[in-house]
């Protein structure tokens, strides 16, 4: 994931923010084990299960949509 810090709170947290087009998710897997491919700006499938789950995906991340079908 791509953030940005917005503010250093105490020892125990941080607040991290990512607002910004280009922050998000970058990597993922799914709960299958296997790794996710952006589908969307808002949209991760699983490669193996095809499930989609939903993220706010860094607009850095490639993306194809998916077939019509899916």
């Amino acid at each position: 994931m791509l953030g940005e810090v917005n503010s250093m709170g105490d020892s125990k947290s941080d607040n991290i923010t990512t607002a910004k087009n280009e922050y998000g998710v970058i990597y993922a897997r799914s709960v299958a084990g296997a790794e996710m491919v952006p589908v969307s700006w808002t949209l991760m499938q699983c490669k193996k299960t095809k499930l989609k789950e939903y993220r706010k995906v860094a607009k850095t991340a490639t993306w194809e949509a998916p077939p019509e079908d899916m």
